[in-house]
This record gives C-alpha cells, structure tokens and sequence, in this order.
C-alpha cells in the first residue's frame, strides 16, 4: 500500500537549503520515493486559505511505495546528516499516512 509524507518546514536560516536540495531527492529516490509536489519557493510559498494556523514557509510532498520505504528513508544513515542541518535550521512537522485505496471519495475518478 502506498504511503505518502507531508512536510511543513519553517526556516530560521537558509544555509542547510542548497545542499539538502542537491542530496537529499537521490536519498529519496533510492528509498522508492518521489516528490508529488513542491512550493514554490521559500519563504511566503504557502498561503493560509481556511482556519487559524500560521503558514509554514514550504510544504512537499512526496510518495513512496510503502510505509517502511518511507520510514527507511526517514531512518537512512546517508539522509542523517541532511536531516539534523535542516532540524537545526527550522520548525519542521513531518506527517506520514497510508493511502486508503478504497476510500469512498475515489469514487468516479478510476
């Protein structure tokens, strides 16, 4: 079952930004992930359209083929370096689900 992975990343710095961008898609890749979609820049790239919460400067998302590619990936020895530039640098929240292949609302679109 497919599992997909939502981050909001707040930046304090920039600095972690260039290498994290060069290195961490490949890491991505080689856990069976892919980016589905990406803000458009950083910062102000994400606009608050319902409800109170304050806007996280960037959002992605990405897809992988199961729950434990994901996690492999979350848990990779070679992301660990990238991971604890970008911790240090932001507010980050990183949610991860499964997909519910059955869900209801995807009646129609199949």
């Amino acid at each position: 079952m497919s599992a997909y992975l939502v981050t909001f990343v707040t930046a304090q710095s920039l600095d972690w930004v260039g290498e994290y961008l060069f290195n961490v898609p490949p890491i991505v890749r080689g856990h069976g992930g892919s980016f589905l979609a990406v803000a458009k820049g950083i910062p102000n790239a994400v606009e608050l359209v319902e409800g109170t919460a304050p806007a996280p400067h960037s959002i992605a998302v990405m897809t992988f083929p199961s729950m434990d590619a994901l996690k492999g990936f979350l848990n990779a020895p070679e992301y660990a370096p990238y991971k604890e530039a970008r911790m240090a640098a932001t507010e980050s929240n990183f949610f991860a689900f499964e997909n519910d292949d059955d869900a209801p609302q995807f009646a129609g679109q199949r």
